[in-house]
């Protein structure tokens, strides 16, 4: 039976990014960290990978900051 994943950076750059669009930033910087592992330090991929943990890292402190106010209409 064939199995496997090959592409163990790529997969975790791809689940990283399914769980920022879920919210779950703590849980996507995980993966995007464990990408950078796998993808070894100063590859194209590592640096795919930091780039979606910065955006991780704004998505949640957007998050945690108060809703701003409604435009006056």
């Amino acid at each position: 039976a064939k199995g496997g994943v090959k592409r163990v950076d790529d997969a975790n750059v791809t689940l990283g990014a399914a769980l920022i669009e879920l919210g779950r930033y703590d849980e996507a910087r995980d993966a995007l960290a464990k990408a950078v592992v796998a993808a070894g330090a100063g590859s194209w991929m590592a640096r795919v990978a930091g780039l979606w943990d910065a955006y991780a890292q704004r998505k949640a402190a957007a998050g945690a900051a108060p809703p701003a106010p409604a435009a006056a209409g």
